[in-house]
């Protein structure tokens, strides 16, 4: 048993604060990056295919540290990588302030990005050894969607004044308040003694439907990102000014909160079936609708649903891996996943609107993403076997 698990009830909740920030630290920069998109075009002369390549950076180190600290997680003290992620995280966004080269702009995003994913696996090991690791990561959802939320409101006056630097001020500042909440990482590792031992009785079980579901929650994360990175400079070409935008993700930001609410109320009363297609459905009909957008209503209405669709349908997903196997290895591999996911996205959406030289094509390519989600997790709902028709043990 984890170290975790035998602690008091107070020491259980002081893991909440620390798993809270590092999640903040691991996808805060990603989640309001879309609004400095087009400040940070404007300021860089910057193509979409560009914006892509730095995004894909960022994203790429933040899964190669979790893949890396994945294994270590067990010999590692959390504190120290929650500290030195916060600190490599600063000095990316702070290098990227001070640097005007694109190629030293990569390079700084991709600092940032290790420190990034640094932050989030201490995170992650720290929020799976509590006694109530659903809880833990609840609240860390939350706090991140709270804080996005923000985020993505406050922002667009800032780079109204200072530009894209200014925006990268604004998420120095949110490392700076998570900083000394790092410290509140246990000192020890996640499991020690018993990390060996569990990572031998992990020997990912039911390998056919674990990669299956594994990549319908991978193509359900492409479909998101690609088409959030760029829902800013989608309003944009219609007309709508990135204040409007700013408050139209952040009211989004906050549904999505709503669509985590709702996940956890319907659960599987009806099976996860239902909920995930429909939820799919929404998806892809969001991110058509914001392709094809050509009036200010239109791509509200698009934009609103599509961090609702997106939290609702991430705690299915986990569900059904954990169904999977209760040692939790394939909720695991979904922590790599998914930010190698998001590294992809923006890369895929920049190259296809700059080949096909619109972001219709970036709305039909994202909802073709979410259309192959869907008919993953139907194959595998007809699988006699299915993981969709039991619950997790």
């Amino acid at each position: 048993m984890s170290l975790f698990r035998d602690q008091s009830v107070d020491a259980q909740r002081s893991l909440a604060a620390p798993t809270a920030a590092g999640y903040v630290l691991g996808y805060v920069s990603v989640i309001s990056m879309p609004i400095m998109v087009g400040a940070l075009m404007q300021g860089m002369d910057l193509s979409e295919k560009h914006i892509g390549l730095i995004l894909g950076a960022e994203l790429l180190c933040i899964a190669l540290s979790s893949v890396v600290l994945s294994s270590r997680a067990g010999v590692l003290s959390l504190q120290r990588i929650g500290l030195c992620g916060a600190a490599l995280a600063l000095f990316g966004h702070g290098f990227s302030v001070f640097t005007g080269s694109l190629e030293w702009f990569v390079f700084a995003r991709a600092v940032a990005g290790l420190g990034e994913g640094m932050a989030l696996s201490a995170a992650n090991s720290a929020g799976a050894s509590a006694k109530n690791p659903d809880r833990i990561f609840a609240i860390a959802q939350i706090v991140i969607g709270v804080m996005a939320m923000l985020l993505v409101t406050i922002t667009p006056y800032f780079l109204s004044i200072g530009g894209y630097k200014a925006g990268l001020l604004c998420l120095i500042a949110v490392v700076l308040l998570c900083l000394p909440v790092c410290y509140l990482f246990p000192k020890g590792n996640a499991s020690p003694g018993q990390h060996a031992t569990k990572v031998d009785r992990t020997r990912f079980p039911h390998k056919k439907f674990g990669v299956l579901v594994l990549a319908a929650f991978a193509f359900m994360s492409i479909a998101d990102i690609a088409m959030w990175m760029f829902t800013e400079q989608m309003g944009a070409r219609i007309g709508v000014d990135t204040e409007t935008v700013g408050i139209l993700l952040g009211i989004a930001t906050g549904l999505g909160l709503l669509g985590a609410a709702m996940a956890a109320v319907i659960g599987d009363r009806f099976g996860r079936l239902p909920p995930i297609v429909l939820a799919l459905l929404l998806l892809a009909s969001a991110n058509l609708g914001l392709g094809y957008a050509s009036h200010v209503t239109t791509y509200a209405v698009s934009l609103l649903p599509l961090n609702m669709a997106i939290l609702f349908l991430s705690p299915y997903f986990l569900g059904v891996l954990s169904s999977l196997d209760s040692n939790g290895s394939w909720t695991t591999a979904s922590g790599i996943v998914q930010p190698l996911a998001f590294a992809v996205g923006p890369i895929i959406a920049g190259t296809v609107a700059g080949v096909q030289g619109g972001y219709q094509a970036v709305g039909l390519t994202t909802a073709a993403f979410a259309a192959l989600a869907l008919l993953t997790v139907v194959y595998v709902y007809r699988a006699s076997d299915s993981p969709f028709t039991h619950v997790s043990s």
